[in-house]
């Protein structure tokens, strides 16, 4: 009898064991996964935010101090100045759309560079801000 206890506790414990394990990779595949989608908006905005930057910054001078602040660029702007298509921002639960921050600054004569960041229902960029939200709290 006192077998089949100690049997019955270690078969409790190796499963026990086993379903946390199961579920810790579980959870890494959909982070990576979801990481992976991230990435990819960020990637496929780029050519927008490209085209965006050129079209209303086409001059700057760092040195001279000629627009060489940093002009933040919001989703709002890039949906409704820029005309790019919303689904680019697509959530990966398919319902909601991401929030983007562009922060552009001039890094050379007529040369732009910029930092992109991402605001999503269960995820957000370390350096993401928003201004109006933060006014909010």
């Amino acid at each position: 009898m006192k077998k089949k206890l100690i049997i019955v506790i270690a078969l409790l414990i190796v499963v026990s064991i086993s379903s946390i394990v199961i579920g810790i990779n579980y959870k890494n595949k959909i982070n990576k996964r979801n990481q992976l989608h991230y990435a990819k908006i960020k990637e496929n905005i780029q050519p927008e935010i490209d085209a965006y930057v050129k079209l209303t910054k086409y001059y700057c001078n760092p040195s001279r101090g000629e627009n060489s602040g940093i002009t933040v660029y919001t989703d709002e702007t890039l949906i409704n100045q820029r005309g790019m298509d919303k689904e680019l921002l697509l959530d990966v639960d398919g319902k909601s759309y991401c929030k983007v921050r562009v922060e552009v600054r001039c890094v050379a004569e007529n040369e732009f560079a910029w930092n992109t960041y991402l605001k999503c229902k269960d995820y957000e960029d370390v350096n993401y801000s928003n201004w109006e939200e933060r006014g909010k709290k």
